[in-house]
């Protein structure tokens, strides 16, 4: 930190090289510096969620989550579609024994942010099974070199499923 100081001392003011600089403070254990900068890059760039992470961390680093909760929630009121804000928060509302909030706030999360839904839906597990890692057991059935599940879509539309264990995603007719 002191170093990138030094770099930075004679050049104009650069909001992100401050971020970063903000970031190193963080890194080094100095949370109060750390704060102090990403409460003005808040106030400067509402929009962008990495100071309101910053600064639920140096906040939660420091032993103050509830504050962090409630800087987390303020980003949301900025970035309401935000799915790492709405993580992150629900993350600091399991580890505050919070679950139902924490679980809402998880959902919501994977809803917004796919690539989080698989991480989030295993903490989710975890929290409704009282810190129990859950194992779910599906039954599939063979046809020919493939095997089908039972799903139900949207609550309410049956239908099979091909396993295919090498899938990124999963795709879906519009007619369906």
């Amino acid at each position: 930190a002191k170093i990138y100081e030094l770099v930075i001392q004679d050049k104009p003011v650069d909001p992100l090289a401050k971020f970063h600089l903000g970031e190193l403070y963080e890194l080094a254990g100095q949370h109060d510096k750390a704060a102090a900068i990403f409460i003005d890059y808040t106030k400067r760039m509402p929009q962008a969620n990495g100071p309101w992470l910053g600064l639920s961390a140096t906040q939660e680093h420091s032993g103050r989550k509830k504050e962090a909760i409630a800087t987390l929630r303020s980003a949301l009121t900025h970035l309401p579609n935000d799915g790492i804000l709405h993580q992150r928060l629900g993350i600091l509302l399991a580890d505050t024994n919070q679950k139902p909030e924490a679980i809402k706030e998880l959902t919501r999360s994977a809803e917004l942010a796919w690539a989080l839904a698989s991480y989030n839906s295993g903490l989710i597990g975890t929290l409704r099974s009282g810190g129990k890692v859950p194992q779910y057991y599906v039954p599939v059935t063979r046809s020919g070199d493939s095997y089908l599940v039972d799903a139900v879509l949207n609550g309410s539309k049956k239908l099979k499923l091909v396993v295919d264990s090498n899938a990124d995603s999963v795709a879906f007719s519009p007619a369906l």
